[in-house]
């Protein structure tokens, strides 16, 4: 009998963690009450804050998952698909399974969109804002392994390339002129490319 309590709440939290991302898909998290959530899964709000503390809790989780779930496609795909002679090549291929994610509507409103907002008011109690970044500085490592980026510059480097693959699957996401999936990975490939190439012996090392 507890064995299957335990599968039925079990059950009942992911409901409600599908039914929450749906709705906040759809309806933004602002305007997503927990009356919502619980109604569209057929429970009490009592259940709802025994598996959460809050609604915010619950968008979080949802937030980790999607983020995770990205990391493993891009990751998997670098093993895959990339030339593994390629440091460059493997790093560019899990960009691209990033950008195709931000194609995806629960990826823009929960992650591009609501995230960062949702994320700012409570990362003081949470550790997933670390979550991003975590998943970029591990690329950077590989680039670093593989004596693409220097280490000096690592930190300087993998902030630009973070903040402007964010801001370009936003710019996506707004569809502006000539902000594509493959055009900005050919900018990012430039980037890397002639990152990768040796300074002048001359060339000043800040």
């Amino acid at each position: 009998m507890a064995r299957r309590t335990k599968q039925e709440a079990h059950l009942t939290r992911e409901c409600l963690l599908a039914a929450a991302g749906e709705l906040f898909e759809k309806q933004g998290f602002s305007e997503t009450t927990v009356s919502d959530i619980v109604c569209r899964v057929g429970t009490t709000k009592g259940a709802l804050f025994h598996h959460f503390e809050n609604k915010e809790a619950l968008f979080c989780e949802i937030w980790r998952r999607l983020q995770e779930q990205m990391d493993e496609d891009a990751r998997r795909a670098a093993l895959e698909d990339a030339d593994p002679d390629d440091p460059v090549d493997m790093f560019l291929t899990g960009c691209r399974v990033y950008l195709e994610w931000t194609q995806r509507p629960d990826y823009q409103r929960i992650v591009l969109i609501d995230g960062p907002v949702v994320l700012r008011k409570i990362e003081h109690r949470l550790d997933l804002a670390h979550l991003g970044r975590n998943i970029w500085a591990d690329g950077f490592q590989f680039l670093i392994d593989n004596h693409i980026v220097t280490e000096p510059h690592a930190g300087a480097v993998a902030a630009l390339i973070q903040h402007a693959m964010n801001g370009a699957g936003l710019a996506i996401l707004r569809k502006e002129p000539g902000v594509t999936v493959d055009s900005v990975m050919s900018a990012l490939e430039i980037i890397l490319r002639k990152a990768s190439l040796p300074l002048p012996e001359d060339a000043p090392i800040s």
